[in-house]
């Protein structure tokens, strides 16, 4: 699972309904960044807002479109053991290649209970399962002993690990042995060198070319690009929590894509008007030392 996945937003109609050819564009522009592939139905996708039929729809469309160029990663972690084993067989059905699965949110459960929830999920279906560690999202903090336990089942064989804290992350890398992903932009480049092996970007659904080439930067040895992308883009990265996620990612692609609208489902809201200046600056400014950037590297 090394390398960069987007977390690939879900568009929506102006009446509020799946956009099947907004997401084909999006889909088209990643499949030509020569990234690994993408994660539908995760926090960007808003998935907590998608009913099941949705769901499977979005991936379907997700596989068709995308591969074999992109991999493709299905979010499928719920508040219930019973309903993400559910999920998980229809994910599969339906051709993901992988799951994200996300540790329970609210209920906080025991070492013992995220086991079973763990072990359901990997029983049930045979393809490779990425934990999905958000504590600031679901409540919950591992352990790293928690996490060396989860670690033991066959098929869990990577961890988008969400935080910022270098310790914490090595930690995981060290306890584990499993591929550790960032969940992270601003933290994705020290990740690596921390051990991380790639990236579930929020970013690069707009400049996935550019999250790309720092990680082939980075792994080719080239740590002074690999710097100046991170330097360059981290303003932006910033700035692409100003709101919640994924308002400000969804604002550009809106003024990027011309089949995109910028609409969210309730309860989130379309970035204010009070933020969108600061964001389009940024964002302006990012791509004008990107141009600079690719004319320097000889790119």
């Amino acid at each position: 699972m090394q390398g960069i996945w987007t977390a690939i937003v879900t568009p929506f109609t102006r009446y509020g309904e799946f956009d099947a050819r907004a997401f084909d564009a999006l889909i088209d522009d990643q499949k030509a960044s020569g990234i690994r592939g993408v994660v539908v139905i995760g926090s960007t996708g808003e998935g907590l807002t998608l009913t099941v039929q949705e769901k499977l729809a979005l991936l379907r469309r997700a596989v068709g479109r995308g591969k074999p160029e992109l991999e493709i990663m299905s979010g499928t972690g719920t508040l219930s053991t019973a309903q993400t084993v559910e999920f998980a067989k229809l994910a599969v059905d339906s051709g993901a290649d992988s799951l994200l699965i996300v540790t329970p949110p609210y209920s906080k459960p025991s070492t013992a209970g995220l086991l079973q929830h763990f072990q359901a999920v990997a029983e049930s279906v045979s393809v490779p399962i990425c934990l999905y560690h958000i504590p600031g999202r679901t409540g919950q903090k591992l352990t790293i002993e928690q996490f060396q336990r989860l670690s033991e089942i066959p098929t869990l064989t990577a961890i988008k690990e969400a935080g910022s804290d270098m310790a914490f992350y090595t930690e995981i890398v060290l306890a584990t042995g499993k591929t550790v992903l960032s969940g992270d932009d601003l933290s994705f480049l020290p990740s690596m060198a921390a051990g991380g092996e790639g990236c579930v970007s929020v970013l690069a659904n707009i400049l996935p070319r550019e999250m790309q080439a720092m990680y082939d930067a980075y792994r080719q040895g080239n740590n002074s690009q690999a710097l100046a992308y991170h330097q360059c883009l981290f303003p932006l990265m910033q700035a692409l929590f100003i709101e919640s996620n994924p308002a400000p990612i969804k604002a550009l692609l809106a003024k990027e894509h011309a089949a995109m609208e910028d609409v969210l489902r309730l309860p989130l809201a379309s970035l204010s008007d009070a933020s969108a200046p600061t964001l389009e600056k940024i964002y302006r400014t990012a791509k004008q030392q990107l141009q600079s950037l690719a004319a320097s590297f000889g790119n």
